[in-house]
């Protein structure tokens, strides 16, 4: 492998995000039954998005508990899709950072954003874990933002 090489870690980080959420439920910082909208529209805020949870993914959005995000029952719609891979494999665009946000908005844009009603299924979809990145960004009082990292000369 070489700095060049390309490849998705995207899944990797699901157990590091679950312990980060689990060690703040630990602290008595959240519960696993809150509602994830809260903390998820804080966020949204600091990363610059005018915007709310239930604003991109509708009313039912102000259900999905942290708990579900944990289990992928929130019935949120995977941003995973080949329109939405394919671009972000282009040549010229794989090499750039790409932020939450812009999963995010890529889930918010299947329709319809729920496969199913909060908690009432199991579907793997990655957008849970990237709500819940943005949840513990939202707990994390030393964080104004999101900021990728400086590229590599």
């Amino acid at each position: 492998m070489t700095e060049d090489d390309i490849f998705l870690f995207g899944s990797g980080t699901k157990p590091y995000t679950a312990v980060g959420v689990m060690r703040a439920v630990e602290a008595g910082r959240v519960g696993l039954d809150d509602a994830a909208a809260p903390l998820v529209d804080k966020a949204l805020r600091r990363v610059g998005a005018n915007t709310t949870l239930a604003a991109l993914f509708g009313p039912r959005a102000r259900l999905v508990t942290l708990r579900q995000l944990l289990h992928m029952s929130s019935g949120i719609a995977d941003f995973d899709y080949p329109a939405f891979d394919d671009a972000l494999l282009q040549a010229g665009v794989a090499k750039r950072v790409h932020t939450p946000l812009e999963f995010v908005l890529g889930a918010a844009a299947v329709k319809p954003p729920f496969i199913c009603e909060p908690g009432s299924c199991v579907s793997y979809s990655s957008t849970n874990y990237v709500l819940l990145g943005l949840v513990l960004l939202a707990l994390d009082d030393s964080a104004q933002a999101w900021h990728p990292p400086i590229p590599h000369p």
